[in-house]
């Protein structure tokens, strides 16, 4: 299937964040974002916690993969920074650190809100 520029747009990013990710985890890139999960987040381009969920409501994982949960909000910042490229990058290294923003309690995420522009939240 054809691909928009956003899309192509989101899908190099996600595949550069994939590489530093795995890099600085020192963990295969697929098993911070396998090649299907990859494909995903490229057609659907979530960028709050409700559609990342539903992207993967209906996949293999029955939910979104724990590592992609732990490192959503870096996440939707590549993917909402692919989207607008006009709009300033935040360093891998704080991005990183934002990914202990939520925890799991009695097996319930808790989330402690999602980043972004104004135009997405």
């Amino acid at each position: 299937k054809e691909r928009s520029k956003a899309q192509s747009r989101v899908f190099e990013a996600l595949v550069f964040w994939r590489d530093r990710v795995a890099r600085i985890r020192d963990e295969s890139v697929q098993y911070v974002l396998d090649d299907k999960s990859l494909m995903i987040l490229t057609r659907d381009c979530p960028t709050r916690f409700v559609a990342l969920e539903r992207s993967f409501r209906h996949t293999p994982h029955k939910g979104i993969p724990v590592l992609l949960n732990e490192l959503r909000r870096p996440l939707f910042w590549e993917i909402a920074c692919a989207l607008d490229p006009h709009h300033q990058r935040m360093p891998m290294e704080a991005a990183l650190e934002t990914e202990m923003s939520s925890h799991v309690e009695g097996g319930s995420i808790v989330d402690r809100g999602e980043i972004g522009f104004g135009w997405f939240q």
